[in-house]
């Protein structure tokens, strides 16, 4: 689910990632799923929703998974929320 969600991520589908990422979300909330979401979030627009993902996403702990890529999805989604609040 949160391969094909980066994946229309990636053509540009945000609709379609959102639905799939926040379903994915919702199953494993871990840090690089929850930053592909933010990142499709913002994407639509939908910047206070955005903000409010990256922020949690920085709360995650990192559990399980490849722990590198847990700990740079949380140094992403850090650096992304900067960048989206001014």
């Amino acid at each position: 689910m949160a391969t094909a969600g980066v994946e229309a991520f990636q053509k540009d589908d945000y609709t379609v990632a959102v639905d799939k990422l926040e379903r994915a979300y919702k199953m494993l909330p871990v840090p690089s799923i929850g930053l592909w979401l933010a990142r499709a979030l913002a994407k639509q627009g939908r910047l206070v929703e955005a903000a409010e993902r990256y922020t949690e996403v920085g709360r995650l702990p990192v559990s399980s998974g490849d722990t590198a890529v847990q700990e740079s999805a949380k140094k992403d989604a850090a650096t992304e929320l900067d960048a989206l609040t001014p």
